[in-house]
C-alpha cells in the first residue's frame, strides 16, 4: 500500500479501555410520551375493542370515517387483478424471499446460555 496508508494503520486506531473507564449508561429505549400515548391506545382497545380500533384508525388517517376495517377477499382479488403482470411476479418473488429469509432466521434463533466471571446469568 502507498507511505501514507501504512503510516495511518501503524497508528492505534482505538484506545484500549479498562472496564472502569466505560461510562454506564442507562436509558429508557422508549420516549416516555410514545409510551404514554401507547399505553393508553392499548387500555382503549382492551376495553371497547373493535369500537377503539375504528376510532384510532380514523383519527391516525388509516381508514376513513366508515371504511372497512378489514379488507374483504373480493376486494382483495380485485385490487390483484388490477395489477400488471410484471408487478404480480415481483410481488410473488418479495413473498418468496421474505418468507424464505424469515424461517432461515427463525432457525438460527436458539438458547443461549454463557456464564459471564462478576456478571449475571
Amino acid at each position: 500500500g502507498c507511505i501514507p496508508c501504512r503510516a495511518i494503520m501503524s497508528e492505534p486506531i482505538l484506545k484500549r479501555l479498562a472496564p472502569s473507564e466505560i461510562p454506564v449508561i442507562r436509558r429508557d429505549p422508549v420516549d416516555p410520551k410514545a409510551r404514554d400515548v401507547a399505553s393508553a391506545i392499548v387500555e382503549a382497545v382492551k376495553a371497547r375493542g373493535m369500537e377503539a380500533v375504528r376510532e384510532y384508525a380514523e383519527k391516525f388517517g388509516e381508514v376513513a370515517p366508515g371504511e372497512d376495517l378489514i379488507i374483504g377477499k373480493a376486494a382483495l382479488e380485485k385490487a390483484w387483478s388490477s395489477l400488471d403482470k410484471d408487478t404480480q411476479k415481483m410481488l410473488v418473488r418479495t413473498v418468496h424471499r421474505v418468507r424464505r429469509f424469515a424461517v432461515a432466521q427463525k432457525e438460527a434463533l436458539s438458547e443461549a446460555r454463557l456464564d459471564i466471571p462478576g456478571g449475571a446469568v
